[in-house]
């Protein structure tokens, strides 16, 4: 059994709506998988929008994770996906069976949609 572990974090350094700790966030994440939750630390692919950060968590970059992640998956294994930083939410309705769509707010604004009906 595999275990496989995305860890985004996203700051937004150059924003003024910027966030305070996500790195720490996805470091501590990271420590605590490798150290207690028995993650190989060769699994663990961390991604931050610190501005040395050698690949920044862009919407294209972060699907593209996704995507080796399950990949690399067989039955069995565990996956994780963890994201720190803006997320919002749009409804589209109201009441029973309106739409809510969440999403996530990569370094790039590349949104990262996900529908559900409520």
């Amino acid at each position: 059994m595999a275990k496989l572990a995305i860890l985004v974090g996203c700051c937004y350094p150059d924003d003024p709506d910027r966030l305070e700790g996500c790195y720490n966030d996805v470091e501590t994440m990271k420590e605590l998988l490798t150290t207690r939750c028995g993650f190989p630390p060769k699994n663990v692919v961390v991604l931050t929008d610190k501005l040395d950060s050698p690949l920044r968590p862009t919407g294209g970059i972060i699907r593209s994770a996704i995507d080796w992640m399950i990949e690399q998956a067989k039955a069995g294994d565990v996956l994780l996906f963890y994201f720190a930083g803006h997320g919002k939410f749009d409804d589209f309705g109201k009441g029973w069976g309106c739409i809510r769509e969440e999403f996530i707010v990569p370094c790039d604004r590349n949104l990262i949609y996900s529908e559900l009906k409520i």
